[in-house]
Order: structure tokens, then C-alpha cells, then sequence
């Protein structure tokens, strides 16, 4: 059983590194997109990383770190507290489902690891508002998940979510382009022609 001290560290990490771990999942499970993994990041008061740290010190009950992380009963959270309280256990829910033994035994290892270290390890510094997706994916399993393993897993995983992604919208824009070149020359004017082309630059820019 984690102290409320050690379960305010944890969710300070999750707070921290939740951009750093949308950038390992497919889109429509990264931000605040799903209804099943709503954004903690985003429904916490605060304006950056020392704000929301600064808001997360002050809970000092298990009911208030949940209000603060799950602000709304409707909704599901990436961090979910909401069985915390009457259960005593939280929820990882931003992974999809998979039947991959490989893919479902690293999201054990990595959610064990961060559960693991972010409550024996000193309270997280704040992330500097410059840092990148990358820096804070490298801070992310360096002084955290601690495991060159997984950081390459992932890192994989990640570049392969990427990859994926750029196909998928070369493949809709070429999908839009027949359409966006269309125009009607047979018996036009040259004024007409013209006046097509000015259309069609006005339409694409």
C-alpha cells in the first residue's frame, strides 16, 4: 500500500511525462481524444509543470489527490484514482487492448516501474517549459522507468506510430488531390481559363 506521499510523487510523474507517453500511443489515445483515457494533464487547475506540482503537494488525503487528478466522476482518466478510495488500486487505461504477449508484458513492466520508482525516488523536479517530446522522453525512463529495455521498446514502438501516420495522411492527401486539381477546359476562353486557375489557387492556399 502506497502513503499518500508516495502516491502524490506518482501522480506528479504522470503529470510530467504524459506527453512523453502519448508520444508512444496511437493518436486517438494521446491528449485529451478518448473517453475511456481522458487527459490528466489537461483537467488538473495549473497552468504548467510547477503549478500543477504546487496544487498536487497540497492534497494530503487519498479523496483529495482524487479530486484533484479525477475532477470529474463521469469520466474515465488515463491515471485513473477513481477505485483508489473504496478499492485501494488505480488504473493504467491509456494502452489499447492488445493479444501481443511482447506489447502486453512491457506495459506491465513499464506501469510496475513507474508505480515502483516514483514512490522511493525524491519528489520530481518541475520540466522546464522549453523541454522537448524527445529530452522529456529520454528524462522519462533515464531517472524514472529506469530500464534501457523498455526506453527502446518504446522508443521503437514510438517511431513505428510515426511512420504509420505519415502513410496514413500521404494516403488521404493523394485521396484529395484528383478533386483539388479538377477544372473545365473543353470550349472555355482563355478569360475563363483564367478565371479557373485564380479560383483554384484560392481554394488550395
Amino acid at each position: 500500500t502506497l502513503s499518500i506521499e508516495q502516491l502524490v510523487k506518482l501522480c506528479m510523474n504522470f503529470i510530467k511525462y504524459e506527453e512523453s507517453v502519448d508520444s508512444f500511443m496511437p493518436s486517438h489515445r494521446r491528449d485529451d481524444h478518448c473517453c475511456d483515457c481522458r487527459s490528466n494533464k489537461h483537467h488538473i487547475k495549473g497552468g504548467n509543470n510547477k503549478e500543477r506540482n504546487n496544487l498536487l503537494s497540497k492534497c494530503k488525503t487519498v479523496q483529495e489527490l482524487v479530486d484533484c487528478m479525477n475532477p470529474s466522476k463521469e469520466q474515465c482518466y488515463k491515471l485513473n484514482l477513481s477505485c483508489l478510495v473504496e478499492l485501494g488500486y488505480i488504473e493504467f487505461r491509456q494502452h489499447e487492448s492488445s493479444k501481443d504477449k511482447t506489447t502486453v508484458t512491457n506495459w506491465i513492466r513499464f506501469c510496475a516501474a513507474f508505480v515502483k520508482n516514483s514512490a522511493r525516488l525524491r519528489s520530481p523536479l518541475s520540466l522546464k517549459e522549453t523541454t522537448s517530446i524527445e529530452e522529456e522522453f529520454d528524462l522519462l525512463f533515464e531517472y524514472v522507468v529506469k530500464d534501457r529495455a523498455l526506453r527502446n521498446f518504446y522508443r521503437d514502438r514510438r517511431d513505428s506510430i510515426e511512420a504509420q501516420e505519415r502513410e496514413r495522411q500521404m494516403a488521404e492527401a493523394a485521396v484529395k488531390e484528383p478533386s483539388d486539381e479538377m477544372s473545365i477546359s473543353d470550349g472555355s476562353s482563355s478569360e475563363d481559363s483564367t478565371h479557373t486557375d485564380r479560383f483554384k489557387r484560392l481554394r488550395t492556399t
